[in-house]
């Protein structure tokens, strides 16, 4: 797989998610009570990172919602970066699967067919998510926006 602006996005959005959900999630979540039973001494030092940044403030948005719509942008830009020059349209079919695929999970939460609890801000994180990944693929309007920074860097700065 070549390195591209796709494959660096994916991993980015990919381990931001994951360091929101590691240092401000609550410490009830599964993920840690593994942690805890099967690297103490990891999660020992988890626990002291996570106490530092214990009075950054973030909006519940940013703790609950974000790493889900950073995961969606994450595997929608890695399957980007890996099929879109092989089979485009297996990239674009497999980036609709996966869309529709974590909205509906929420649907079958909030039906009761899937534990868990539905939360309609975690389907506008998913959305969000498909519309950045739909803006960074359109190449209209990555033309206008190459034109317009081109245009800005050779005008004058009272311009």
């Amino acid at each position: 797989m070549k390195i591209n602006r796709f494959s660096i996005l994916a991993l980015l959005s990919f381990l931001i998610g994951g360091l929101i959900y590691l240092f401000f999630r609550s410490n009830d979540l599964l993920m840690f009570d593994v942690l805890k039973s099967t690297s103490p001494c990891v999660y020992e030092k988890l626990t002291y990172l996570r106490l530092l940044c214990e009075d950054a403030k973030l909006p519940d948005f940013a703790i609950y919602n974000l790493p889900d719509g950073l995961w969606l942008i994450s595997m929608l830009c890695a399957v980007h970066s890996i099929w879109i020059n092989h089979l485009p349209y297996l990239c674009g079919v497999l980036c609709r699967v996966f869309t529709g695929m974590a909205i509906c999970t929420e649907w079958m939460q909030y039906a009761g067919w899937l534990p868990g609890t539905a939360d309609w801000m975690d389907v506008i994180a998913y959305v969000g998510a498909l519309c950045i990944y739909k803006l960074l693929t359109n190449q209209k309007i990555l033309s206008i926006c190459r034109e317009k920074l081109v245009l800005k860097q050779s005008s004058p700065w009272w311009l």
